[in-house]
C-alpha cells in the first residue's frame, strides 16, 4: 500500500512541478503568445490554416519559444513582467520567431 501511495506522491509532485513550469514565466508567456497569434491572423484570415491548425501552431510556437529559456531565477532568465518581456521580443527574436512560424504554417496549411 505505501509502494501505491508513492507512486501516487510522485506523479502529484511531477504534476505539481509541471503547473509550476507553465506558471513560471506566466507575463512573458502571455506576451509570446500575442506576438505569435499576431503573425498568424493575416494567415489565419486568408484561409490557408483552419482554426485547429492556428491553435496548434500557436501552441506548438510558444512552446518551442519559451522551452529554450532558462528557469526563472537563473542569472540570465528574463523577468516575467511587461518590460522583462519586451526586453526578451526584441526585433531579432521577433525575427526568429517569425521563422518558426512560418515553418509551422507551412506544415499545418492546407491548400
Amino acid at each position: 500500500v505505501s509502494a501505491a501511495r508513492a507512486g501516487g506522491a510522485a506523479a502529484g509532485s511531477a504534476a505539481a512541478a509541471a503547473a509550476a513550469a507553465a506558471a513560471a514565466h506566466s507575463e512573458l508567456r502571455i506576451a509570446v503568445t500575442e506576438v505569435i497569434k499576431d503573425m498568424l491572423k493575416p494567415v489565419w484570415k486568408s484561409g490557408k490554416l483552419t482554426r485547429e491548425a492556428f491553435k496548434a501552431v500557436a501552441k506548438k510556437a510558444t512552446d518551442k519559444v519559451l522551452g529554450g529559456l532558462p528557469p526563472p531565477g537563473a542569472p540570465d532568465a528574463p523577468a516575467d513582467s511587461a518590460e522583462g518581456a519586451a526586453a526578451y521580443l526584441n526585433e531579432p527574436r521577433r525575427v526568429k520567431i517569425r521563422t518558426l512560424v512560418d515553418s509551422y504554417v507551412s506544415k499545418y496549411a492546407h491548400t
